[in-house]
């Protein structure tokens, strides 16, 4: 049998009838908090909800100049390890038929072979593995 002490007892913690509940649930998704939030800083903060919107502003124009600065550089390296890569061929496939004409077939065979069996392997290997 409940005390004198037990809550559950006692008539003040138990709703009375009629007593309403609401229950609210809100749901927000995105970057910055919601509209109500941040219209809370405003409460903190003088100007604290202009304050978030501007530093996010920044900072949104400050990752899309770096992403874009790092996609150019990206981009540069491509080109130039293809150039290189093209200039090393041809440089290597002339000496190995500067060596064939003078007389020397197995410096030549190797150099050549070697070449355009890395040149092979290197394109396959890039096409295997490039992202769909």
């Amino acid at each position: 049998m409940p005390s004198g002490n037990d809550p559950v007892s006692q008539d003040s913690a138990r709703p009375e009838e009629g007593t309403l509940v609401t229950i609210e649930h809100r749901e927000w998704s995105g970057p910055l908090p919601s509209p109500d939030v941040i219209a809370q800083f405003d409460n903190v903060v003088q100007n604290g909800a202009e304050r978030i919107f501007k530093e996010w502003e920044r900072e949104a124009e400050h990752r899309r100049a770096y992403e874009k600065k790092v996609s150019s550089v990206e981009n540069f390296e491509r080109v130039a390890g293809r150039i290189f890569a093209f200039l090393f061929s041809v440089s290597a496939l002339a000496a190995a038929a500067y060596c064939a004409s003078v007389g020397l077939p197995w410096p030549a065979g190797i150099i050549g072979g070697g070449t355009i069996g890395t040149v092979v392997l290197a394109l396959t290997w890039q096409n295997r593995n490039r992202k769909p």
